[in-house]
């Protein structure tokens, strides 16, 4: 049984991430709905080809939904490999009320979607940062 699920385990480790079936409908749904919708920008690890097709996935969610994307920026980041998937704004304090919308939505669909900050973004920035697998 140990064994078993140590295979089961790994498996997962190694399956790429998606959005499901049921996860596109709820998003789209709750994104169709959000108030207030506004520009989104995608990004991804250069290179990471799984990252990039769960990008491609919530780019074209978003659109969908009738939020504007800036499309996918694939990038090398300082200071090493982003992981996971977050919401990257300039400031907690001054965030677009869309950057906790979306936080708020993909929750609901069973993603979290952390916020960090970066200084040298504009006010109204909001990045959705597609890290490598964790």
């Amino acid at each position: 049984a140990e064994a078993e699920k140590k295979l089961f385990e790994r498996q997962e480790r190694t399956k790429p991430r998606q959005i499901s079936e049921e996860q596109r409908t709820r998003l789209m749904n709750l994104l169709s709905a959000a108030s207030p919708k506004g520009l989104v920008g995608l990004g991804c690890v250069r290179g990471d080809a799984e990252g990039g097709t769960l990008a491609e996935q919530i780019d074209e969610v978003l659109k969908a939904a009738g939020w504007t994307t800036t499309g996918i920026a694939q990038a090398t980041y300082d200071g090493g490999k982003p992981t996971g998937l977050f919401v990257l704004v300039k400031s907690a304090s001054t965030a677009p009320a869309h950057a906790t919308v979306l936080q708020r939505v993909f929750s609901e669909a069973g993603i979290q979607l952390p916020a960090y900050t970066k200084s040298n973004l504009g006010t109204d920035d909001v990045h959705i940062i597609i890290g490598t697998k964790p």
